[in-house]
């Protein structure tokens, strides 16, 4: 297992990740004590985590709290303060 210091100038995250793909377990320190560990995932969690995109709803398409709710605002232009404020008119 190598220990890092979170100072140590020569800490590169890709070699890093790398050694860890090859299976070597990372520790790093912060003033000498250890405040993380970079380690390899199973073969389990491999393929549990290259399923998960798949069942994750892409943002904003969760509008079934909003079953009922008037969003006829939405096509409304904004307040004259708001769009001045961000420069869309003067």
């Amino acid at each position: 297992m190598g220990a890092y210091s979170i100072r140590d100038n020569e800490i590169e995250l890709l070699s890093l990740v790398s050694r860890v793909e090859h299976g070597e377990e990372i520790v790093i320190a912060r003033e000498g004590n250890p405040v993380a560990k970079i380690v390899p995932i199973t073969a389990s969690e491999r393929e549990k985590n290259a399923k998960a995109p798949q069942e994750l709803r892409p943002y904003g398409l969760n509008i079934s709290g909003l079953a009922g709710t008037d969003l006829s605002w939405l096509d409304e232009p904004l307040p004259e303060d708001v769009q001045r404020a961000f420069g869309i008119i003067d």
